[in-house]
């Protein structure tokens, strides 16, 4: 019987571990890490430590990059839940550091299901329909893997070492300490993010109190920022992300499949699946695939979704450059036609935010691109000739940008319709013909 248990707990361990098959289509590439960087760099803070909400927090929002935070639930420093709300709203991962902060070894089963599940379930509660997905374990000791991973899809010690493209062990994923206690000069920290690309691994980065307020291996922010200007000056080597996110991705690159379902001269459908829990597995990969030297320009859907994308120059030839996330509807890549005499200067003048749509006529969709000139609430809606509203395609609040919506007519008979956008201050109309 004992010999028993010991097979299924190294069964259990091994289909952890390993990496579910992927089957990837020719010509299609996906990147180890995002956006094809060579390496992914996490940083992450633990304990609750006020400056991490009211210095780094703004400090990583000013380069663009996503960062951690390990919030214990009831110990020493308080939960600022109005803030961490905050910076979950501005993309950054709030994880579990327990409940208490207590060694999880010392701990019998039924104490660390209170610390693992009781602090999961009171960030959850207070942070409004966030899920919590990893956890850093209280003095790098993990407690019972197979309790753990109930709760969490990985977790975090602090072995020192540099992670590996697919981590040996998603239970105890190592960390490197920053501060008096371990890389305490930011350009310790670079040599450290040089080190992740020389492996094209992951580098995480293991932050307690800041600028004085205390704290284990204590660290001066400004290391921090000069650390991340060195990423930002190298910005092809390196993927800031959080570490929930860094995990996910490379979850989901092992798994996925990319399957080309037809391919013409103007378009390309493709599928692109996992076999991962959709419910937690939902952060983008970076596909890339070779397309005909005569596409100059061209637009990438996921189901209804515009994908932002690049072409990129290789010495085989062009590819489109896309993030994407696994079973999320079929993706087509179009060829886009010219839109010299679709962007013309009359269509951005300063009265308008609206571009008009192409193609039109069309069949059986079209694409309405606008620009927001400041942030507010946008709506698009679709109208026929009766003036009666048939879909809303947009309505969010955004910043200043381009953008486009599709919308996909092939329900509807041929004729003249009309959108209207609109935003706080300006109101405009545009027609198009549907024709089939």
């Amino acid at each position: 019987m004992k010999n028993i248990s010991v097979l299924i707990l190294v069964f259990s361990a091994l289909l952890t571990m390993t990496a579910i098959a992927q089957h990837i289509d020719e010509p299609y590439e996906i990147g180890d890490w995002k956006d094809f960087k060579t390496a992914a760099i996490s940083y992450t803070f633990d304990d609750n430590y006020p400056k991490q909400l009211d210095v780094v927090v703004p400090m990583f929002n000013e380069f663009g990059y996503k960062l951690t935070l390990f919030t214990f639930t009831n110990a020493w420093n308080s939960a600022n839940w109005e803030k961490l709300s905050e910076a979950v709203e501005q993309g950054h991962e709030i994880g579990s550091h327990t409940a208490t902060h207590n060694n999880l070894s010392e701990m019998n089963d039924d104490q660390q299901l209170e610390e693992l599940a009781g602090s999961k379930e009171t960030i959850e509660e207070n942070i409004p329909g966030y899920k919590v997905h990893t956890i850093a374990y209280p003095f790098c000791v993990a407690g019972n893997n197979d309790l753990t991973r109930q709760y969490y899809i990985a977790a975090r010690g602090c072995s020192g070492q540099i992670v590996p493209q697919t981590p040996s062990n998603f239970m105890d994923i190592s960390s490197m300490i920053i501060g008096s206690e371990g890389f305490e000069t930011s350009e310790a920290l670079n040599g450290r993010a040089d080190a992740a690309v020389s492996s094209g691994g992951w580098a995480v980065f293991l932050v307690h109190g800041l600028d004085g307020e205390g704290g284990y291996s204590e660290l001066a922010s400004e290391e921090i920022q000069g650390n991340l200007e060195y990423m930002a000056d190298n910005d092809s080597n390196f993927w800031v992300g959080s570490f929930g996110n860094v995990f996910k991705y490379l979850r989901e690159r092992n798994a996925a499949s990319v399957n080309e379902i037809s391919a013409d001269e103007n378009k390309i459908e493709v599928e692109l699946t996992d076999t991962l829990d959709n419910s937690m597995y939902d952060h983008p990969i970076t596909i890339r695939r070779l397309i005909p030297q005569d596409w100059d320009s061209v637009t990438v859907w996921q189901d209804t979704l515009l994908l932002k994308s690049r072409i990129i120059e290789t010495g085989e030839g062009k590819r489109v450059q896309f993030n994407a996330i696994p079973d999320s509807g079929l993706i087509i890549i179009e060829k886009a036609m010219a839109t010299s005499n679709e962007f013309s200067a009359t269509d951005k003048a300063e009265t308008f935010n609206l571009i008009r749509n192409y193609p039109n006529p069309f069949n059986p969709s079209t694409n309405i691109v606008f620009e927001v000139r400041k942030t507010g609430l946008i709506t698009i809606e679709v109208y026929n000739t009766l003036g009666k509203k048939i879909e809303t395609l947009f309505n969010e609040v955004s910043n200043p940008g381009t953008y486009t919506v599709k919308w996909d007519a092939r329900e509807y008979v041929s004729g003249t319709y009309l959108y209207r956008y609109e935003t706080d201050d300006i109101s405009t109309t545009g027609k198009m013909i549907l024709i089939k």
